[in-house]
Formats: structure tokens, sequence, C-alpha cells
């Protein structure tokens, strides 16, 4: 085992690197910027996990997490998501235009097989 995977296994390690990357961010964005900036949380994720010697990746989507207790309400309404279409007409209008499409980054890493997304706390 490297020695950064083992930086984040206390949760105190952990709550130390969620400071470190909202530090950073609200230093460097507006308050109202940075709540749809989920690529740049990511890539600053990743850089601070490198830092540590933890092979962190970039990585983005389709991404989907729960709004509400299962079994509660609407279950097509029960998630926030995010569909990547890469085939859509919208994504090629996008892309011609230089606006990112609809999707979502987040960070994984593969050692541990451990997903970090700072953008849904």
């Amino acid at each position: 085992m490297r020695k950064g995977l083992a930086t984040l296994r206390t949760r105190a390690q952990r709550e130390r690197l969620v400071q470190r990357v909202h530090a950073y961010m609200e230093a460097r964005f507006n308050p109202e910027d940075i709540a749809a900036a989920c690529l740049y949380w990511a890539y600053v994720t990743v850089g601070l996990l490198r830092m540590e010697g933890i092979n962190a990746l970039l990585q983005a989507g389709t991404a989907a997490w729960p709004r509400e207790r299962p079994g509660c309400g609407d279950p097509f309404k029960s998630h926030f998501k995010y569909v990547w279409l890469p085939q859509a007409d919208k994504t090629r209008e996008d892309y011609q235009r230089g606006v990112l499409p609809e999707m979502h980054a987040w960070v994984g890493i593969p050692e541990t097989d451990e997903v970090i997304d700072l953008t849904t706390m």
C-alpha cells in the first residue's frame, strides 16, 4: 500500500481535505459561481489528493444521487440527475457554441474504488 492511500483513512483526515478544497475554492471564486462549478471542485480535489500521493482521477458523465429517502415520494423524481447524452442534438449544438453539455464531474480513486464529490455536500 502506498503512503498516500493511508492519508484519508480517518474522518479527521477526510475533513481536513474538505476544508483545504473549500478554502481554495472560496479564495478563487465568487460565492455565487462555485455552486455550479463541479469541474473546478473536482480538479482542485484531484490536485490536492495527488500532492498527498494518492492516484486521484477526474471523472465526468452521467450522475444521479438521492434527493429523498428511499420509499418516500415519486420514484421518478427522487434523484437529482445530470445526464450525458453525446449523441443528442442539444449536446452537438452546445459543442458548436463552445458550451459544455449537461454532465457532472467528480473524483475517483481507482485503488480503493472511492468516489469523492464535494459538490453534493
